[in-house]
């Protein structure tokens, strides 16, 4: 099945906090959450999925 989204090892670190090694796949046709206590990162997934893909 083709995947609408697909997140390989994320990473984004901050000053005071890193998120890594993030990664899962969104089928066509289904719906996903993110939850989880609040700092865990959600916000952080959505937004770098909304930048523009850069290479180091």
């Amino acid at each position: 099945m083709d995947n609408i989204l697909e997140i390989n090892s994320l990473k984004k670190e901050y000053k005071n906090f890193t998120l890594k090694d993030v990664s899962f796949q969104l089928p066509y046709g289904y719906i996903m959450g993110l939850i989880g206590p609040n700092g865990a990162g959600k916000t952080t997934v959505n937004k770098t999925n909304n930048e523009p893909h850069q290479e180091k």
